[in-house]
């Protein structure tokens, strides 16, 4: 098998799951239909709470005790339960 970037990086398991995510979200969606502004709105909403989405102990433990990219970026912690 032949690669046309041999130093380049294989696609990781993280992007994979982010992309499934974000896959699901908009097909329940029903796609983009409706007004451009719209669609950009509910790309933007996803954007910003997948922010808020909890890591796994693991990622808690690697970062810090930070909880989410949100609480890594902001240094704060909005709710204990989100």
């Amino acid at each position: 098998m032949k690669h046309d970037y041999p130093n380049g990086h294989a696609t990781s398991n993280m992007l994979d799951r982010l992309m499934r995510s974000q896959n699901k979200y908009f097909e329940h969606g029903q796609h983009f239909h409706g007004h451009f502004s719209s669609a950009n709105k509910r790309c933007r909403a996803w954007a910003i709470l997948h922010n808020y989405y909890p890591w796994g102990q693991n990622a808690v433990k690697n970062n810090n005790g930070q909880h989410c990219p949100a609480e890594k970026l902001n240094k704060k912690r909005y709710h204990k339960n989100w």
